[in-house]
């Protein structure tokens, strides 16, 4: 019986995690070539010794990319997703009713 519980709590658990990063793939496939260009050209310009290698990628780029999806999702994509829901369940009112 407890184990039952505790099968729930887990299944819970894995479902707001995918949906979080299901939510979070669309702006983390936009945003990300944009903020790989951007920090590279600053790197570029600021003539620095460190080659834009894979430590760069992990220490400034993945964080950067994470942050700014997140971001963009909370204060765009949310509200995008909503205002099409509407419009779809109106027309799909309209042609129901017809």
């Amino acid at each position: 019986c407890l184990s039952r519980g505790l099968g729930d709590v887990y299944k819970r658990q894995e479902e707001k995690i995918g949906r979080f990063f299901g939510d979070l793939s669309y702006p983390l496939y936009v945003i990300h070539v944009p903020i790989i260009w951007t920090l590279g050209a600053m790197m570029k310009s600021m003539e620095s010794t460190y080659e834009f290698d894979s430590v760069w990628n992990g220490i400034i780029i993945l964080p950067a990319t994470i942050f700014a999806a997140i971001l963009l999702f909370h204060l765009y994509d949310k509200s995008v997703r909503k205002i099409l829901n509407t419009m779809i369940s109106v027309s799909y009112s309209k042609v129901k009713t017809s």
